[in-house]
């Protein structure tokens, strides 16, 4: 993590010195090469984060990254104080100066990173990847990918497997470290009547009522991830939206924002994946073999304690779990047709996925 001067508090602090000072410090560029020019296009203000290309031109010409992505904090109040309150972005740089390097999983290169542990700002310059494939939630991740990502996750889960420099990082923390599950029981407690209203009509019966039964046994259920090794490094957000994949034959993941990187058991990730990413006919289907294929790699990689009986039970309290996410993306300023038919879809997945393979069992009275 660099300390050479204060974060940047947006793309417009982006200057062609500045620029040039921090591509080499992170050895990007030589000390001979520098930013000719940068101009800057936003492409996405994310759930937690906002997120910028940078054009960029050297000298001499063609001596660095012709494209890079810069990560800036979110630009509500709202969301900053959650990222905040969660460490959001913390454990992202902490993932990137601790374990990217490392992870054999796939990941965007970091060029150059810093946080401000007083103002909780950061800033990530990333590789930009963005010309991989990649995958619509709604229309759902093929299962030739869907594999690619197993095994891939698999492995590195594996790499972080019981490694007590990673369980005890004061960068991340596990699934039910306070205040998540506060967050999580204040989260659904707002926007719960909020879904009714929006959308609940149009759901699986009985969903308003399980994410109330959710919200009310929510420390159980998160501990339930922990309370019992062994543990690894989390994604934390294995979704379509963050998973690239590199071309045919030689097909591999790269996985980006790992912003909610936490400590818990390992077939989370797996779960979190095939509940909302995955169309319930596929999800259906291969889950078990996909589950089957994750555990092998995970055994071939090294890790122990972990039988595919743990992975599976895992597996569906992850399932369940999921619907956490769906009811925390509405909001009373969301309008937009295609979002609110985006949450219907990803909720109706996610409560066929709990109806077969009965996961309301995992709740914990």
């Amino acid at each position: 993590m660099s300390t050479l001067d204060d974060c940047w508090s947006s793309a417009d602090d982006v200057t062609p010195g500045r620029l040039t000072e921090r591509l080499r410090s992170g050895g990007v560029i030589a000390a001979d090469t520098s930013v000719a020019s940068v101009t800057r296009e936003l492409i996405g203000i994310g759930t937690l984060a906002q997120l910028w290309r940078l054009h960029v031109r050297y000298d001499p010409e063609g001596a660095g990254p012709r494209t890079i992505i810069l990560k800036l904090p979110h630009t509500s109040a709202e969301v900053r104080d959650l990222a905040t309150r969660l460490r959001f972005y913390e454990r992202e740089i902490g993932f990137y100066d601790n374990v990217a390097a490392s992870t054999p999983i796939g990941t965007a290169s970091c060029y150059w990173s810093t946080f401000d542990p007083v103002t909780k700002d950061f800033v990530l310059l990333l590789e930009d990847i963005g010309a991989l494939d990649y995958h619509d939630q709604l229309a759902g991740i093929p299962i030739a990918d869907v594999r690619v990502a197993a095994r891939a996750i698999a492995a590195h889960h594996a790499h972080c497997w019981e490694r007590e420099e990673l369980l005890r990082a004061s960068w991340t923390g596990t699934v039910n470290e306070p205040p998540m599950p506060q967050a999580g029981e204040q989260m659904l407690t707002e926007r719960i009547p909020i879904l009714d209203d929006r959308l609940g009509s149009q759901l699986p019966p009985g969903t308003i009522a399980l994410a109330e039964r959710i919200r009310d046994g929510i420390q159980p259920l998160l501990r339930a991830f922990t309370d019992q090794g062994p543990l690894t490094l989390l994604h934390g957000d294995l979704r379509a939206e963050n998973l690239f994949f590199t071309p045919a034959p030689d097909r591999e993941l790269v996985a980006i924002d790992w912003q909610i990187a936490v400590i818990g058991r390992a077939a989370y990730d797996v779960g979190y994946l095939m509940a909302q990413s995955v169309t319930s006919e596929i999800r259906k289907v291969h889950e078990r073999r996909v589950l089957q294929e994750y555990h092998a790699a995970l055994v071939s990689h090294g890790a122990t304690g972990y039988s595919l009986d743990d992975a599976w039970g895992d597996y569906r309290r992850t399932i369940l779990w999921s619907l956490v996410y769906a009811v925390g993306a509405i909001s009373d300023d969301l309008t937009d047709p295609g979002g609110l038919a985006r949450i219907r879809t990803i909720t109706t997945r996610i409560m066929h996925a709990i109806a077969d393979l009965d996961a309301t069992e995992m709740l914990i009275p």
